[in-house]
């Protein structure tokens, strides 16, 4: 596919038949592309024009073949190949990736000699005589350059966490069409970041080692195959009294030259061991080592003794979390979630609790979730007590707690790591004593409950949801996520809601945050959703549940900082507190009901102030004690204009938002 880099629009969308297509590159004139292609399970590569026609395939054979550029001449292409002596097809034993030069006009390939390690993304410079490539020859992936002429290289990074894409092979580094410019991801502070560089062939010096030492590092085949003959004597290998080896075959040194002992065909002249020679004056000879181990067991298994089972689901535990919550309105809640997931992860179960004191008024939830197609789906029984954010439960000992009870079944079709769309209905019960509170309200609704009844409802519903956020110790730090959900519901109550929820976290110099949240929900129909805002979870400063109505508009804005690094007590415990974290905020919302005229502002003395807004700042602690985070605010309500109340403290526990 080719889009326009201005507008974003898809100029042309081409397609060839083959099973996947990797890594387009235009030519230096813009007139081809050529690409990586797989077919048949191989690699190759691949020439066309740029409208599309003109196919052509320039390499046909079973080695990889990705990651192609052309040089400046256009003349030549740079790929990433694993042809190499080491290279064995019948053993599955494959050299590590190196670049390799094609030429165009004859068609021969030169693969570039000397490069030890996984090397990825080579590209030419302008001069044509420096290929810039990545390569973990030193242990950890960092940029070199190779001078084509005299064959040396030149790292120009020495990079702890490497210069590496999400997977090994993917496309690491990009270089600009004049060479002065370079940028490449590496992984930093749990993200891939971008990185530039100016002038990278200026940082290159030929005349210098190629790096620091190489740190020890996992063998490689290329340790111990060589592309001639050994000249070393074979192994001293354990053998038993009538001059067998240990597992029953004949001793090397009694193989019947050109076939081995079992009668099998001739061994490969270019896949020779090499053995350190045995000395009885010396040490013993090191264990065999994974190369060896390979050409002393050259067969492959016969699949044809293979059992067959089909694949059974069974579940075992993937995690066990335990935590605390504690708001003055609700109480105290000990909170358990156990996850078990099949071998696949294609199947999972939840089961999760939060007990506030009796089971009745508990959260409980038995969920199942099918991962194993792109849309996925899931079914859940729950009891569930809503009386947080929106529909925060007042702070009055009258107050019905809102308890629902049901099912809900939902498709979800991701788009991305951090995009999807989910489709949902759920049927609940709700007491008639609920429904007072949670729909109705103080405010409009006019008759008590005869009897305690039941109301049954169905509320289908759709949303879309992103989430690409990053956490610290007490809460998000980098990224975002949203939620636009709309639902209705039909039965006993009849009602429609929509939501809009968006928080959006910037990440300052790795300990610093800022957070901001915007919320805005309504709901209409015969009853209506009443919301409530007020709180440390909405509005801080303010008693839980105080503003409420069918439309609510609510921001908070909030700087988050270390604020102590760690503290020691010596008395009466000795205790240590490390990680606290402070913030500086302001905190903005609104609700009212369709009956009521919304008044952002009034005028009064001269001067404007908030009317229907409510609004407050202030600052706060949080800390992570491992099953819980800790959290104080101290907030002062403001109309802008004057202090409407006097400055509240409040201790919750749970994370920001």
């Amino acid at each position: 596919v080719q889009v326009g880099l201005r507008d974003g629009a898809v100029v042309r969308k081409i397609q060839f038949d083959l099973d996947g297509i990797g890594n387009p590159s235009f030519s230096p004139d813009g007139e081809s592309i050529v690409f990586s292609g797989l077919q048949g399970g191989r690699s190759n590569l691949y020439l066309c024009r740029s409208d599309g026609s003109g196919l052509r395939r320039l390499t046909d054979d079973r080695f990889l073949a990705s990651a192609p550029r052309f040089a400046p001449d256009g003349r030549r292409i740079v790929f990433i190949t694993d042809e190499h002596p080491s290279t064995d097809f019948e053993n599955l034993i494959f050299a590590s990736p190196r670049p390799a030069i094609l030429d165009l006009d004859g068609g021969a390939v030169q693969v570039l000699d000397a490069m030890e390690g996984k090397n990825a993304a080579p590209h030419f410079f302008p001069d044509g005589r420096h290929l810039l490539y990545v390569s973990d020859r030193t242990g950890i992936s960092n940029l070199f350059i190779r001078d084509l002429e005299t064959g040396r290289d030149a790292q120009i990074t020495n990079i702890l966490t490497g210069v590496t894409g999400i997977i090994p092979l993917a496309p690491a580094v990009s270089l600009s069409r004049d060479g002065g410019r370079l940028a490449f991801t590496a992984f930093t502070r749990g993200t891939w970041d971008i990185f530039a560089m100016k002038d990278p062939l200026a940082r290159a010096d030929f005349t210098l080692p190629e790096g620091p030492p190489a740190p020890a590092r996992s063998p490689r085949i290329e340790d111990f195959v060589s592309a001639e003959p050994a000249a070393l004597p074979a192994p001293a290998l354990e053998t038993g009294a009538d001059g067998r080896d240990a597992d029953g075959g004949g001793a090397d040194t009694e193989e019947p030259e050109g076939e081995d002992a079992e009668g099998d065909a001739p061994a490969d002249p270019q896949m020779q061991v090499r053995f350190a020679a045995a000395d009885s004056t010396q040490s013993p000879p090191p264990p065999l080592k994974v190369g060896e181990v390979f050409s002393l067991h050259r067969e492959l298994p016969d699949t044809n003794d293979f059992s067959i089972d089909r694949y059974r689901v069974r579940f075992s535990i993937d995690y066990a979390a335990a935590n605390g919550f504690f708001a003055s309105n609700v109480g105290l809640a000990a909170q358990t979630v156990l996850r078990f997931s099949d071998v696949l992860g294609n199947h999972n179960l939840i089961i999760g609790a939060s007990v506030y004191g009796s089971i009745a008024d508990s959260d409980l939830l038995f969920q199942y979730v099918n991962l194993a197609r792109r849309i996925n789906y899931g079914i859940a029984l729950y009891q569930i007590r809503d009386d947080f954010f929106l529909t925060t439960a007042e702070d009055r000992d009258e107050f019905v707690s809102q308890i629902y009870r049901g099912f809900d079944v939902t498709l979800s079709r991701p788009f991305s790591r951090f995009r999807r769309i989910d489709l949902n209905v759920e049927g609940l019960q709700v007491d008639e004593k609920v429904y007072q509170e949670a729909f109705g309200g103080t405010n409009l609704y006019f008759s008590e409950p005869t009897e305690e009844n039941d109301l049954y409802f169905v509320r289908p519903g759709i949303a879309y949801v992103t989430d690409n956020t990053l956490y610290g110790i007490t809460g998000p730090i980098s990224g975002g996520r949203s939620r636009y959900s709309a639902d209705v519901s039909f039965g006993d109550l009849s009602t429609s809601r929509f939501l809009v929820d968006r928080r959006l976290y910037w990440n300052i110099r790795q300990r610093h945050a800022l957070a901001l949240r915007t919320v805005g929900a309504t709901s209409h129909g015969r009853d209506p959703q009443v919301y409530r805002i007020g709180g440390p979870w909405t509005v801080r400063g303010y008693d839980y549940g105080e503003f409420a109505g069918n439309h609510i508009g609510l921001a908070n804005l909030e700087f988050r900082f270390p604020l102590i690094e760690a503290i020691q007590f010596g008395w009466p415990l000795p205790l240590g507190l490390r990680s606290i974290r402070g913030s500086l905020f302001i905190d903005a919302g609104a609700a009212w009901y369709d009956h009521e005229q919304f008044r952002a502002f009034r005028k009064g003395s001269g001067s404007w102030h908030l009317e229907d807004i409510h609004a407050s700042w202030g600052l706060g602690a949080s800390i992570n004690i491992g099953f819980a985070v800790l959290r104080w605010d101290l907030a002062q309500p403001t109309d802008l204009g004057s202090r409407v109340r006097p400055w509240r403290g409040t201790f919750t526990i749970g994370s920001d938002f």
